[in-house]
């Protein structure tokens, strides 16, 4: 299951990467929002062994 978290903090941090090039507040806040809830997630304890 790591592995599967790992590919979508890469994914995550791409798209907010590209988020993060578009010169608008919202767009800086929305890739700020979306870093941290994927990092959550990936930090998050799985229920499965």
């Amino acid at each position: 299951m790591t592995g599967i978290k790992l590919e979508l903090l890469g994914i995550g941090v791409i798209l907010a990467g590209i988020a993060m090039s578009i010169p608008n507040v919202f767009a800086y806040l929305g890739g700020a929002v979306g870093i941290a809830i994927i990092a959550g997630g990936f930090f998050w304890k799985d229920r499965r062994p």
